[in-house]
Order: structure tokens, then C-alpha cells, then sequence
């Protein structure tokens, strides 16, 4: 039996309707990054994309059995200390992928969804490709010689050419870099980049955010737009001086590109480990009200409103898949988990953590 079929098993079972009812004042915070469209390219694209029409389906079987809320909806929560409503169910976007102006919006306003986007002003600015993703395309498809080098130039633990491997250790690696020192590697990463050709600059240009205008344009028809650093980076790894020096000045360049208050914050990747109490203490400082995670769980945000957890849309679900990994139980299955039933996904790229049933 497939992953898919113990979803359904698993939904038809009414499990996941009674997560969920017990959960139903913990608030679902779903996050998508980039989405495509045209032929499927599971496996050739990161796994932080997914085609929109697979995103479309999802939001839907999700819309009719979840309140959706939008970000003043939280705002007004937290301000006043009043209850979300029952199964409330708010719509993030990290990164803010030219694709979501383009293919997202669509879907998302014919839904009436208003969503909350987060976005690392750097990429905004200089229009090039996020970072990871040209790392991640590098990878996969440059010649074995630029392979060493970059093996080499990073001093990565094991010299082997298993690309997957090369591209966990690489991202892990740069992810820890402070900016400087992450510009100088893609510097000679794009001095090696014998790997593009056209079809491959198409790929590139799917990699890179929406333009000042679209931000703009969006942020006066109602989409609400939220902090995630200048440059993208973990902050639970820079210097305090780095970290502020990352917020604030995202920050500062969002609210005057929008002409408008940000009150809301992700963490980049997202992990329990990549922020701290320091990094809390320094966007309580910056003005930020609530803060977003990517820990796979369902959150009370007046709990603690810099840590609200989310969860992740991965490209292989299926609504009812998705459906049962919004409960915010998977974290904990996969802490007693029976051999070969729940595992984990192996995390090489940002912000995706995903967690499927399935040998």
C-alpha cells in the first residue's frame, strides 16, 4: 500500500477529524514557498515548490473544513487577548517568488483567501535568484570538475560526488555563513557556472522574487506582507550585531516600500534550532508582534506569539495527505514511530521540513 492510500486509510479511519476537533483552538498556520505550473517536475525543481494546480486542490478540501483568517484577524487577537474563532486557518507564503504574484494570487482570490507573505528585501532589490535554489540548480546539474571545486572550496566533510549528499552538506554549510561570507562562495559558484544554458536560465528566472511594483501593487489590494531578514539568513547562527543588523534593516526597507506597518516575522528555515530568545528579544525590539516557525505544529499564538508554528506544504501531497499532517500530530508520531510507518524527509533545502506516512 502507497503513502497516498494510507492517507486515505488514515482520513476514512475519522482519526484526523478528531486531532483536529481536540486541536480546534490551536491555530494552523500552512506555508507554501514557490509554485509552477505546466508538465510536473517532482524531482526537478527543490522540494519547496509546488505546482499550482496541486496547491489549488489542497487549499480547497482545507478551505471547507477549517475557518481561513487572514493576518488582521491575528493582529486583533493578539492585541486584544481574544480567541481566534474554531479551526482558524491562516495562509503564509515565505520568500515571495515572482510566481506567487503570477500563479498564486489567482487561486488564492478565487478562494478569498488573504494571505500573509514574507519576504527577505536583498533579493527584492538586486532581482537575482535566491540563493539556495542557484545552489540547489548548481548542484544538480554542473560538471564533475566545478563539483570538486565547490566540494573543495567549502571543506566539506566528505569528498564524494553523491550529489544529494554534496547539496545537504553545501546548504548546511552556507546557511551558517555570515552574508559576506556566503556572497563570496556564490561569487565563484557563478564564475563556475558552465552549467547554464537557456532552458536553465528559464529555471533561474523561476527562482527569483517579485519586483518593488508587484509588492506594491499587492500590498494595496490586501495581501499582507511580513519580515523574513534582508539577505536571508539563520539568525540563531550570525553575531547579535548581524542578527539586529539583518531585521532591522528588512525591516525598515519593507515598511518604506509598502508605506505601511510590518508587524509579522519567519524565521528563515525555520527550525527549532535557527532562533532563540535573543533573536525573540531583538524583533520584540524591532516593533515585530509575532513571529513564525516551521515546526510542524498547531500553535496558540497568545502563548507565545514570537513562536507560532507552521506547517509546510510539500510538493508530493495530496489534500488528503496535507489534511493529516495539519493536524500537528506527525511531529509527534515521528517521535514514536513504528519502524518503517512514519518517517521523515531528508531536508535539502530551506525551509522544508516535511514529514510523510509511508515506508
Amino acid at each position: 500500500m502507497n503513502s497516498h492510500s494510507l492517507y486515505t486509510l488514515a482520513n476514512f479511519s475519522g482519526l484526523p477529524y478528531l486531532v483536529n476537533w481536540l486541536n480546534r483552538r490551536n491555530l494552523l498556520v500552512l506555508t507554501y514557498h514557490g509554485v509552477y505550473e505546466g508538465p510536473k517536475r517532482q524531482g526537478s525543481l527543490p522540494e519547496t515548490f509546488v505546482h499550482v494546480n496541486d496547491m489549488a486542490d489542497q487549499l480547497r478540501y482545507l478551505k471547507n473544513r477549517y475557518c481561513a483568517i487572514d493576518a488582521d484577524d491575528l493582529l486583533a487577537s493578539l492585541k486584544n487577548g481574544s480567541s481566534l474563532p474554531k479551526s482558524a486557518m491562516l495562509i503564509t507564503f515565505d520568500d515571495g517568488y515572482e510566481s506567487f504574484y503570477r500563479l498564486a494570487v489567482p487561486v488564492l482570490n478565487g478562494l478569498n483567501i488573504r494571505p500573509l507573505v514574507f519576504i527577505p528585501t536583498f533579493y527584492v532589490e538586486s532581482s537575482e535568484p535566491f540563493w539556495f535554489d542557484f545552489v540547489w540548480l548548481f548542484i544538480k546539474l554542473t560538471d564533475q570538475q566545478e563539483l570538486f571545486e565547490l566540494i573543495h572550496l567549502l571543506n566539506l566533510e566528505e569528498a564524494t560526488l553523491d550529489r544529494n549528499r554534496v547539496l545537504s552538506q553545501c546548504l548546511r554549510a552556507m546557511k551558517s555563513m555570515i552574508p559576506e561570507q556566503r556572497e563570496a562562495v556564490l561569487a565563484r559558484i557563478k564564475e563556475m557556472k558552465s552549467f547554464l544554458s537557456y532552458g536553465d536560465n528559464l529555471t533561474l528566472k523561476l527562482f527569483c522574487s517579485m519586483n518593488a511594483e508587484q509588492i506594491k501593487e499587492l500590498s494595496g489590494k490586501g495581501v499582507t506582507f511580513g519580515g523574513h531578514t534582508h539577505t536571508h539568513t539563520i539568525l540563531s547562527t550570525m553575531p547579535e550585531e548581524i542578527a539586529k543588523s539583518e531585521i532591522t534593516r528588512n525591516k525598515m526597507k519593507l515598511e518604506d516600500l509598502i508605506q505601511r506597518p510590518v508587524y509579522f516575522f519567519a524565521y528563515p528555515n525555520g527550525d527549532q534550532g535557527d532562533f532563540g530568545g535573543r533573536d525573540k528579544d531583538l524583533l520584540i525590539g524591532a516593533g515585530y508582534k509575532a513571529a513564525f516557525s516551521l515546526t510542524q505544529r498547531r500553535s496558540v499564538p497568545n502563548h507565545d506569539s514570537m513562536d507560532i508554528s507552521r506547517i509546510n506544504a510539500a510538493p508530493e501531497d495530496i489534500p488528503e495527505s496535507l489534511y493529516f499532517r495539519c493536524t500537528g500530530i506527525t511531529p509527534l508520531l515521528e517521535q514514536f514511530r513504528h519502524p518503517g510507518l512514519f518517517r521523515k524527509s531528508i531536508k535539502v533545502s530551506p525551509n522544508q521540513p516535511s514529514l510523510l506516512l509511508g515506508p
